[in-house]
């Protein structure tokens, strides 16, 4: 079985309260939030992704000066935009603590991995309540490489004192579960909008079957 288990954030343990959201940005962002997500992700190709908290505030400053060459901001709506707090926004599947838990007691050391910098990891773990069911936590861009780049992942197994065909890999991202398994890591893709898992196709619906993924390869245990 597996000793290692690397897991998303982002879609796997914790999702974005999309009304929450909606509600912060109602009058702080003249535009669809969708609007402001691509802005983001544009930003983020311009410059990298932050690595650390000093990084991080000098990114966020970063973007509040480039989304008003963008976007018409009165001064009320520019200071309320400052004052936004990502990791207040995610909320936590009720499945991901109880799947941290098992492999915990089944051995496992686990570690987060996410491509997403703009909510601190370590700082959301624990306002959800999991980090003290997390060996290791990091941001891929603290690698030096985002998923899927083998890179991101062979860390991830070294911080975690494991060798890779001993890592168990869920994630939401089909490129990253396809880029660990050619590592030799077993990877499934959890998948919440599937009605069933599918073990053949690699794929799961949620967390619930993380006793059967890290069972001995030769042997499913049921559910």
């Amino acid at each position: 079985m597996a000793n290692a288990l690397i897991i998303d954030r982002d879609g796997v343990l914790t999702y974005w309260d999309l009304v929450a959201a909606e509600a912060f940005f109602r009058d702080a962002f003249p535009r669809p939030v969708g609007e402001l997500e691509a802005l983001l992700r544009t930003h983020a190709m311009r410059i990298g992704q932050p690595t650390d908290e000093v990084t991080r505030k000098q990114w966020w400053t970063s973007f509040w000066e480039y989304l008003e060459t963008v976007v018409p901001l009165c001064a009320v709506q520019r200071e309320k935009l400052r004052t936004l707090d990502a990791c207040a926004l995610l909320r936590v599947y009720e499945d991901a603590r109880p799947a941290l838990i098992i492999a915990r007691t089944m051995g496992v050391r686990v570690g987060v991995l996410s491509n997403f910098a703009l909510a601190p990891l370590a700082q959301s773990l624990h306002q959800l309540g999991l980090s003290d069911a997390v060996d290791v936590s990091r941001q891929s861009a603290e690698l030096g490489a985002l998923k899927p780049a083998p890179e991101a992942f062979l860390a991830m197994a070294q911080l975690l004192s494991t060798d890779p065909a001993d890592c168990l890999v869920l994630d939401d991202r089909p490129e990253h579960v396809a880029a660990a398994r050619k590592l030799g890591m077993q990877a499934f893709r959890v998948n919440r909008n599937a009605p069933e898992d599918d073990f053949d196709r690699c794929e799961v619906k949620d967390l619930a079957a993380i006793r059967t993924l890290l069972a001995p390869r030769n042997h499913q245990v049921s559910r």
